[in-house]
Formats: structure tokens, C-alpha cells, sequence
């Protein structure tokens, strides 16, 4: 039995200001003729599960999916954040047995009052970060898999804050599958890191090198995964977002080690013709490029 899971930053219209991405065709970022190539991406890939970051402009998207045949889980940012992530799932073929939100924001509260630095560490972690992680269960084997999808801190200066928001993110997608008696987990996630970070050594199950988690009384527990294309293809991509100042792998589909893949989606290589200048663009309508794959239940 096959499952197939796309994970997607398609990238809330609140950020697509000219002078951020001063690369892109005008008309290419408008939302309308945006979320025309988002809707028809999504129908495309016709995937089982999306696992998607920077939604906004919730009530298209949730059309888009009734009418596709899909529930909708989302959670929005915390504070005047305007985006969130969402799991859209066939309703056809599974059942949302339950939902668990994070709100990052929690990190603060294991921050102890007599901790170094404490009141700064506070305000340090404090970012409206969330993630989302739902029990799906297929109909037609009764099998539970523990879908997940966050978006972590995107400053390249505060890595700190990205691992720790890593750290309770598989600690909450462990706690979740061993609650639902399930060892298929998959998870999508704009994690903000290259392969070579902590961060993604937190993702994957290896203790990484820094000791900014000594900031934290609270114990995460480690959960273990692997990076889909890493399995299927041996590497990650080559990149996932690719704008003129920064060309990086920084998106990441995660699985259980249990759990085989059948099929990967071959995502746009550099000096692609799509890819042009950078995106978005009029073949690409986010910054970032969508992954997939087929998995083994």
C-alpha cells in the first residue's frame, strides 16, 4: 500500500513584496495568477497528504481542497503572524482521528527564572513559530500514520532558536505517534537549515554539536528520522529555495526508518530554465520547491 505526501512552502502572500524578491516579474507575484499555479500544482502532484507552510488566505485554500475532496487541519501563527501550516488529506481515503498543535512559544516557560541571561533568553524564543501533526487513519487497512508539518525560525543568526524549536518538534512527533500506537510518522517541514546544521542533525537523530539546549530544564525526547530523498536518492537536494542571495537545501520530507519509498519527485536543478533568475517566478509561484514521494505503508 502506497501513500503519496507532498511538502510545500508555497509561500503567504504577505511576503511577496517587490523589495524583497526585486527578481520577480511583477505580475508573477500577484495572488491571483499565484494561487492559479498553486492550485495547479497541488492538483498535479495528486498527493494522498500535503504538508504545507505559509498558508494564508485560508478560505481559498480551503475551497481548493473541499472541492479536490480533501479535509483541511490548520493552525495559524501565534500573534499578529498572518500565515500558519496545514495537512490536507484525501477524505476518501483516510480519517482525521486527531489533531496536536505546538506553539513554540512554550520554550520560554523552560527558561528558569535563576538561568543566565534569563529575561533575554525569554524574549530570544519568543518568535510565533507553530507546527501541526494529525493521526490519519487509512480506511482501508485501519493503519495510523502520524502526519507533521512546521516552520521554523528563519534567522541564519539565531540558530539556537531554530534547534531548539527542532528539538521539541520530533520530542511532540514521538510523544504523538507512541500515543496513536503507530510507527509511521512523515514529516515536511521548512526547517531554515542546511544539511550540514545542528538543526538538521536534530532532525535526523544525531546529537548535534552546540550546547545551546543547556538553555532548557525541560528533557526533549529523541525521536528518530530520515530525510526522505536521502533514503530514495542518497543526498538531499541540491536546493530547495533558490533566490539570487541564497541558494540552499533548507526544506526536508522526514519518515520513519521503518517506512520504505517507492518514488520521489526530481525537483528543478540549477541553471533549470524554470528557474530562470530565481524565484518565484511565472513557472515557480513560490521561493521554495515542492517535495515528494511515495511511501510504503
Amino acid at each position: 500500500m502506497e501513500v503519496r505526501v507532498v511538502s510545500w512552502n508555497v509561500l503567504a502572500q504577505v511576503y511577496t513584496r517587490s523589495s524583497w524578491f526585486p527578481h520577480a516579474p511583477t505580475p508573477s507575484i500577484r495572488w491571483k495568477r499565484r494561487f492559479q499555479t498553486i492550485a495547479y500544482y497541488l492538483k498535479h502532484l495528486r498527493a494522498d497528504i500535503y504538508l504545507l507552510q505559509e498558508v494564508d488566505n485560508v478560505p481559498e485554500y480551503q475551497e481548493l481542497f473541499e472541492q479536490m475532496g480533501y479535509g483541511l487541519k490548520y493552525k495559524r501563527r501565534t500573534g499578529t503572524k498572518k500565515d500558519g501550516s496545514a495537512i490536507a488529506y484525501r477524505s476518501d481515503r483516510f480519517q482525521c482521528m486527531g489533531v496536536q498543535e505546538i506553539e513554540y512559544n512554550e520554550l520560554v516557560g523552560y527558561i528558569k527564572d535563576d538561568d543566565e541571561d534569563a529575561e533575554e533568553n525569554r524574549n530570544r524564543y519568543h518568535r510565533d513559530c507553530i507546527g501541526i501533526l494529525a493521526a490519519l487513519k487509512e480506511k482501508g487497512s485501519g493503519k495510523v500514520l502520524c502526519a507533521a508539518t512546521t516552520h521554523l525560525f528563519w534567522n541564519p543568526d539565531m540558530n539556537d532558536v531554530k534547534l531548539a524549536q527542532a528539538q521539541l518538534f520530533i520530542s511532540r512527533i514521538g510523544h504523538f505517534a507512541n500515543s496513536w500506537r503507530t510507527t509511521h510518522t512523515i514529516a515536511g517541514l521548512d526547517a531554515n537549515s542546511v544539511p550540514e546544521s545542528d538543526v538538521y542533525c536534530v532532525l535526523t537523530g544525531v546529537d548535534p554539536s552546540t550546547t545551546s539546549k543547556r538553555v532548557f530544564s525541560a528533557p526533549f525526547k529523541e525521536y528518530q528520522m530520515r530525510s526522505a530523498y536521502v533514503t530514495a536518492t542518497g543526498h538531499n537536494p541540491g536546493f530547495t529555495t533558490h533566490i539570487p542571495q541564497f541558494i540552499a537545501p533548507i526544506d526536508y520530507m522526514l519518515h520513519s526508518p521503518n517506512m520504505e519509498i517507492s518514488a520521489i519527485l526530481k525537483i528543478a536543478q540549477d541553471g533549470d530554465e524554470s528557474i530562470g533568475d530565481g524565484m518565484p517566478n511565472y513557472y515557480h509561484p513560490s521561493d521554495h520547491l515542492p517535495l515528494a514521494a511515495d511511501f510504503v505503508l
